[in-house]
């Protein structure tokens, strides 16, 4: 219940921060996609599941606000990329498909450099959380959620301190 509460809460925070580029429209498919990310990050943080059943009605929400915030195309783009190496590890067996449909989800919000700092950002924290707890399973959902709001509310700041 607190993971839920502590995702939901960050994923507003993000959404507060992009208020000016949405619409009403864009706004509330936003919301309501990070409460259904939160609750599925959630159930994957206690059981390392993703359900589908939360993750394609957040793909149908997720499409009118990728639709506002960057034109269709571009955030097509942006997610593809970005989850390919996790679909490519999922057929490896070492991640979940779930996890690279969350990747493909959470790409939807933004342009294709900022996905990339968010699949890096995704997986530093996973392959810390990893050596921190010294598990052989570290569940991603959590992580590439809090990697997402992270770059939403940073990316700009990133691409300029990687620029410099």
């Amino acid at each position: 219940m607190a993971n839920r509460v502590c995702l939901s809460g960050i994923w507003m925070l993000a959404a507060v921060s992009l208020h000016s580029e949405l619409t009403a429209v864009g706004l509330a498919s936003f919301v309501l996609t990070g409460l259904l990310v939160a609750e599925a990050a959630s159930i994957d943080s206690q059981s390392g599941l993703l359900p589908d059943r939360l993750l394609l009605p957040a793909f149908l929400f997720a499409l009118p606000a990728a639709w506002y915030l960057r034109g269709f195309p571009t955030a097509f783009i942006g997610a593809t990329l970005a989850a390919i190496p996790f679909f490519c590890l999922s057929f490896c067996n070492r991640i979940g498909m779930g996890d690279a449909k969350l990747v493909f989800i959470m790409g939807l919000f933004m342009p294709v450099l900022h996905s990339y700092y968010m699949l890096i950002l995704t997986c530093l924290s996973l392959l810390i959380a990893g050596l921190h707890f010294r598990r052989k399973e570290v569940y991603g959902g959590p992580f590439i959620v809090l990697s997402t709001v992270f770059v939403l509310l940073f990316g700009n700041e990133i691409q300029q301190a990687i620029s410099l």
